[in-house]
């Protein structure tokens, strides 16, 4: 036994794992770079003119040519500044252009824009907001009457200090609304704004990662386990291309929705008066008070994620801290949470404030054609 040799040692394996890593990379970049075309290409705006102004206040033509195609970013570029709202639409309505999000925060929207308009007066009762009827309350449309009318039933103020079903109620009616005339605007040739779908991207392509990793994980595993390397070279193609390319197709989602050519010239206007709104100096605040334009542009405000902004300014113009709290929409604002919890009920799950869905640095995707709305409740 002792003079038996021993057997050679096997070649040593080499690894491919570098190999495979770069490859399995090359295609996830592939992937999400494919995604990312497509989803700009889709997401174009439509725009009149070649300039910041046509794009902004033309009006496009029957014949073709009239208007071309821009992404979200060079739609971006064309913001100016605009010293007076948009004519024809309410805040909220402008604010959806804007941000193409329904949510919680285009309720409230709403509600700071019936307070500019007097159909709804709002004063603190205690810490808390208390609603009643304006001044221009018989001034309504048929459509916001019915909505504050389902507010107030018999009751002559509503106190926003919890749970409110006659309260929770309206807020679902707006929300209808809402909802129905954004789908019937013509603002989006593509992609229209729809309430609860959220806003992609952040928590939602964590989640789709975490997921979607954990099925790649175990898929790989089965694969290799019973295809062997044959199975590697699957479970590469299928980790290097699906899983960049659903996480991208979440990611690139606020790319995706167009807007025609009323839709971006609504957009740019917004935008562009919210540049006004957030950089307002004293002698545009003084000239917007003289002209009792301060519980409009506050309304405004509101809905653009600028009422901090806004009342800083006025307060650096010398407003009256008085005449800036007196039944102003910026308590709308300021009271967000208030507003927030007297729709949910308690045994429901709250975020317990407002939210804008605002990215200010410029659009986040794209709205389309269609006319706005005339007054307050014209849906």
């Amino acid at each position: 036994d002792a003079g038996i040799a021993a057997p050679p040692l096997p070649d040593r394996v080499e690894s491919d794992r570098v190999l495979t890593a770069i490859w399995t990379m090359g295609l996830g970049i592939l992937a999400a770079g494919a995604v990312y075309l497509w989803s700009v290409r889709r997401g174009a705006n439509e725009v009149v003119g070649a300039s910041p102004a046509e794009a902004a206040h033309g009006v496009a033509g029957a014949a073709p040519g009239t208007t071309r195609k821009v992404t979200d970013a060079e739609l971006n570029e064309m913001t100016t500044i605009e010293f007076a709202p948009p004519r024809g639409i309410e805040p909220w309505q402008g604010a959806v252009a804007y941000t193409e999000v329904l949510d919680q925060s285009s309720v409230t929207a709403w509600f700071s824009g019936a307070i500019a308009h007097d159909h709804l007066a709002i004063e603190k009762h205690g810490n808390e907001p208390r609603l009643s009827r304006g001044p221009k309350a018989d001034e309504m449309d048929p459509v916001s009457a019915n909505v504050v009318d389902k507010m107030f039933g018999n009751r002559e103020v509503v106190d926003l200090d919890g749970y409110d079903s006659q309260f929770a109620s309206a807020w679902s009616k707006v929300e209808d609304l809402q909802d129905t005339w954004v789908a019937n605007s013509g603002w989006w040739a593509v992609g229209a704004p729809k309430r609860g779908r959220g806003k992609p991207g952040g928590c939602a392509t964590l989640f789709t990662l975490v997921f979607f990793g954990i099925i790649a994980g175990v898929g790989a595993a089965f694969l290799l386990g019973f295809l062997g390397v044959i199975g590697g070279v699957v479970t590469g193609v299928l980790v290097g291309l699906g899983l960049p390319y659903i996480v991208a197709r979440v990611a690139y989602a606020p790319l995706r929705p167009g807007r025609t050519a009323n839709g971006s010239a609504y957009a740019l206007q917004v935008a562009s008066f919210r540049r006004f709104l957030v950089e307002s100096e004293g002698q545009h605040v003084e000239w917007a008070w003289q002209n009792g334009l301060l519980r409009e542009y506050s309304a405004w405000a509101v809905a653009l994620d600028a009422a901090d902004a806004w009342e800083s300014a006025m307060e650096r113009a010398g407003v009256p801290r008085e005449e800036i709290d007196h039944s102003s929409p910026l308590m709308v604002h300021s009271m967000a949470g208030a507003f927030a919890t007297s729709h949910v009920q308690p045994t429901q799950s709250s975020s317990g404030g407002s939210s804008s869905g605002f990215s200010s640095g410029g659009f986040s995707g794209s709205v389309g054609g269609g006319g706005g709305g005339g007054s307050h409740g014209s849906w």
